[in-house]
């Protein structure tokens, strides 16, 4: 959550709404509830605001404000922990993991094999024009994302620190040996806040990923970069948040050079429309019949891995 929040909450707790929250507590659950009951992917914290000020803002009189949020994101943290809103119906995209993976023992490892062959999905992008990724800002919106990409096997990336010299040159080196290795260029389709920061900063990012293509000795034009979301005419109004520029600092170079006189958080477009936004753009690039033959290869190919894998586990038990 990008609200700091100080609580002295901790583990599980018990705990009741006061009364003069119990109104925002059920409308809270109204929209948690609409994402589990749809089959959306889980919201994060702030896809819960922006609905609130979304759905309820005219009758109820929600605004976009600093103590809306820290309201909502900490009765949000007080419904998890009092078992009002399940764990996993919020997405947070605050933690991250690597972990070594391990078996008791031989038996335990042969059913584990026979539990990776039921996930068995071929790369359907191999056979593609082009080799497509996805970045977004934000962890939470990676698993957003994915419920979309999935169905492609498209990668979904969130760059964390834009600024990083690291991502930028893999980025561009793992563009050059694609193109070198099949001859396909490669196509990032972006999402992220609407303000100059985050504009100003992925054009930065794709200006430096050039640059290390063409220091690898290829043409900048191998990698290709498509803002998706968020742009002006997806913004809602009451997601804008407007400001004056006579009122921007003078050192505030990319404030100045905003040609809006309002900005907006990625969130403020609903999850119910991000997600067919990101579906149209995946659509408009692939090709289609090769797609549909991939996937019914996929099939067969399921099959087989299944029917090879169930004989290694019987042997490898006996």
């Amino acid at each position: 959550m990008s609200v700091n929040i100080e609580q002295g909450d901790r583990g599980f707790i018990a705990w009741k709404p006061r009364s003069d929250s119990k109104q925002l507590v059920e409308h809270i659950l109204s929209v948690v509830h609409y994402y589990r009951d749809k089959g959306y992917p889980a919201p994060t914290s702030r896809d819960v605001y922006y609905d609130l000020i979304g759905w309820y803002g005219k009758s109820h009189g929600y605004k976009k404000s600093h103590k809306l949020k820290r309201k909502v994101y900490r009765l949000l943290c007080k419904m998890r922990r009092a078992g009002v809103v399940a764990f996993e119906e919020i997405s947070d995209d605050s933690s991250d993991s690597l972990v070594t993976r391990t078996h008791r023992d031989p038996q335990h490892f042969w059913s584990d094999i026979g539990g990776l062959a039921r996930t068995y999905h071929k790369d359907l992008t191999a056979n593609q024009p082009k080799r497509i990724v996805i970045f977004t800002e934000g962890h939470g919106m990676v698993r957003q994302l994915y419920e979309v990409a999935r169905d492609y096997t498209i990668p979904v990336y969130s760059p964390g620190g834009w600024d990083s010299i690291t991502l930028k040159h893999d980025t561009a080196q793992t563009a050059v040996c694609e193109h070198k290795d099949t001859g396909r260029k490669t196509l990032v389709l972006h999402t992220g806040d609407f303000d100059p920061d985050g504009v100003d900063l992925f054009r930065c990012f794709t200006e430096d990923v050039h640059a290390f293509v063409e220091g690898f000795g290829e043409e900048p034009e191998i990698i290709l970069f498509k803002r998706v979301m968020l742009l002006a005419h997806q913004i809602p109004e009451y997601g804008k948040t407007t400001f004056s520029h006579a009122e921007l600092k003078e050192k505030n170079h990319r404030g100045q050079r905003w040609p809006y006189d309002f900005k907006a958080e990625l969130q403020s477009l609903s999850l119910e429309d991000r997600l067919p936004i990101m579906r149209e753009a995946i659509e408009a690039e692939v090709d289609h019949a090769q797609l549909e033959e991939d996937r019914r290869k996929s099939r067969e190919e399921y099959q087989r891995v299944s029917a090879t894998a169930l004989k290694l586990l019987e042997g490898g038990t006996r």
